[in-house]
């Protein structure tokens, strides 16, 4: 989420405006502002990255771009666990599963602005043999 990450939603809201704030958490191509060098917040500070070339780790993302890495994510490594197992739980960030939601329904830009993943509550995904989605 770029420079709101770890913020309140509110917070930010009172800063910039609640449609900017929507627009940034819900539009597929408007990211965020970037973190600026220096941040603690960085993904370069965090230790699960170390093993990531510093210029491959991101400031912020859009959706989109949240959509690209969840999609190899699927392709390369959930699909096949769920082919080979029979049953996956997936649980993440609520953006990355906006993202793999939007990828397995096939949502357009828009479609996936009005899709809203509550919190704790899980979804259930039903794939025929040939992995495509059934409900």
């Amino acid at each position: 989420y770029g420079a709101l990450q770890g913020r309140h939603k509110a917070e930010v809201e009172q800063e910039v405006g609640s449609e900017l704030v929507h627009l940034w958490r819900r539009a597929c191509d408007c990211p965020p502002p970037p973190l600026q060098p220096g941040d603690e917040r960085l993904p370069q500070y965090d230790a699960r990255y170390d093993a990531i070339p510093r210029h491959l780790l991101p400031t912020t993302e859009s959706l989109m771009d949240t959509h690209s890495r969840v999609r190899s994510c699927w392709e390369e490594e959930l699909r096949p666990r769920l082919y080979a197992a029979g049953s996956l739980l997936v649980v993440a960030h609520g953006n990355s599963l906006r993202a793999l939601v939007m990828h397995l329904r096939g949502l357009t830009s828009a479609g996936v602005e009005q899709l809203e993943i509550p919190t704790c509550q899980p979804l259930r995904f039903v794939f025929d043999d040939d992995m495509k989605l059934l409900s």
